[in-house]
C-alpha cells in the first residue's frame, strides 16, 4: 500500500473523529453549574408538594423533608449569582468573567 494513502486516510479519520471528542470533552461543560443537580432537588420538592396533596404525608412530614432540600436550592442559588473568587454578586448570569475580579466563571 502506498505511504501516502495511508497518511491521508489517517487524516481522514483524524478530521472525521475529532469534533466528536471537542463536542464531549470540551463543549459540553455548562455554564451554569450543577443545573441538573437544581433540576433534581425542583423535583423532589414537587414530588412531596404531590404527596402532602393527596394525603400520603401531612404537613408536618412534609416540613421535615422539605427544609434540607429548599436549603441545598438556596445554596446553588447562592453560588450561581456569586463570584467563587471573590464573592461578588453578579448582576448578569450569562457573563463568562466576574466584574469584579476579573477570574473566570
Amino acid at each position: 500500500m502506498d505511504l501516502l494513502l495511508v497518511f491521508y486516510s489517517l487524516v481522514f479519520i483524524l478530521i472525521l473523529v475529532s469534533p466528536f471528542f471537542l463536542n464531549h470533552f470540551i463543549f459540553s461543560k455548562s455554564l451554569i453549574p450543577d443545573n441538573n443537580e437544581r433540576k433534581i432537588l425542583l423535583d423532589n420538592l414537587r414530588d412531596l408538594k404531590a404527596e402532602l396533596d393527596t394525603g400520603k404525608i401531612n404537613f408536618e412530614e412534609f416540613e421535615n423533608l422539605s427544609i434540607p432540600i429548599t436549603e441545598k436550592l438556596e445554596a446553588l442559588k447562592v453560588d450561581i449569582h456569586s463570584c467563587k473568587s471573590c464573592g461578588y454578586e453578579l448582576k448578569n448570569i450569562n457573563v463568562k468573567f466576574c466584574e469584579n475580579c476579573g477570574a473566570k466563571l
